[in-house]
């Protein structure tokens, strides 16, 4: 009975530990392939962004969310290399903002601002993790659970070139993730799930960190519906595996309920000027 006394306080004292967990700050950024053909990705998820981080933002259990974009083409040169023409380099378009509004502006005016040429998709992402070329500049807070999402049409054009300390191309990619503790999403067809997966996180056999591009911007599919399951399975993922961990710097939070207000507003903006337009 004693046995069984100590058992239930112990499971107790877990339930009350869970209940009692303290909320956490978020920090998401977007890494975006700018080749020619996701112009309708960038438009799409700046009509429908409020979507997402209200998702997460409504939810008690995270107390601040901030977002942020960066987008790649030739990403191995860098935000100062030579890309030559007709391409975009690795570039912080928007770095991490509370303003649902300005990111928003920020993925419209990237969908006029696409180009062809090489997507280096694991250096790109390398670029915002420490020690990377855009980790200060893209301004990942301190003591939040950090996450990328991934958005492209195309598999790594860097799989045999992108290298780092555990070695070469998606998996090594995926044990710096792990090493630093950010997650890491993908977007992309389902076609280049298999590819892609070992840099994702959540890393399994069951594909969850991994969503299907064409459920968001394909015939017939809904952005705004996407968006909020994925909110919901970034808020699982966030929620139960999520670890904070330090920034660039140390911007004060904006509590959670800021976003949804200026969501709100970013919406009544968008509904008023269609009316106007209609």
């Amino acid at each position: 009975m004693f046995k069984n006394l100590i058992l239930a306080s112990a499971v107790a004292l877990a339930t009350t530990a869970a209940v009692d967990a303290a909320p956490v700050d978020v920090d998401i950024v977007f890494v975006i392939d700018q080749s020619g053909s996701m112009s309708n990705e960038f438009s799409t998820l700046g009509a429908n962004i409020s979507t997402f981080v209200s998702g997460l933002a409504g939810d008690a259990n995270v107390s601040s969310v901030q977002a942020g974009l960066v987008t790649y083409e030739q990403a191995r040169l860098g935000p100062t290399g030579n890309c030559g023409a007709g391409n975009s380099c690795l570039n912080v378009s928007q770095a991490l903002t509370s303003n649902v509004a300005t990111l928003g502006n920020a993925l419209a005016a990237e969908a006029s601002q696409t180009f062809g040429g090489t997507e280096d998709a694991l250096s790109a992402v390398d670029s915002v993790l420490p020690g990377g070329s855009l980790f200060t500049s893209v301004g990942w807070r301190s003591n939040t659970v950090k996450s990328i999402v991934l958005i492209t049409d195309e598999d790594a054009d860097d799989e045999n070139s992108y290298t780092n300390s555990f070695g070469t191309g998606y998996a090594a990619l995926g044990q710096k993730l792990d090493s630093v503790n950010y997650l890491n999403n993908i977007i992309t067809i389902t076609n280049l799930f298999s590819e892609f997966e070992p840099a994702s996180r959540p890393n399994d056999s069951l594909n969850q960190a991994l969503f299907d591009l064409n459920s968001f911007t394909g015939a017939g599919a809904d952005p705004a519906a996407f968006l909020a399951q994925f909110a919901a399975a970034k808020l699982q993922e966030i929620t139960t595996g999520g670890v904070p961990t330090g920034g660039s710097t140390n911007v004060v939070p904006l509590p959670a309920s800021g976003w949804l207000v200026m969501a709100g507003l970013g919406a009544l903006f968008a509904a008023r000027r269609r009316k106007t337009a209609s």
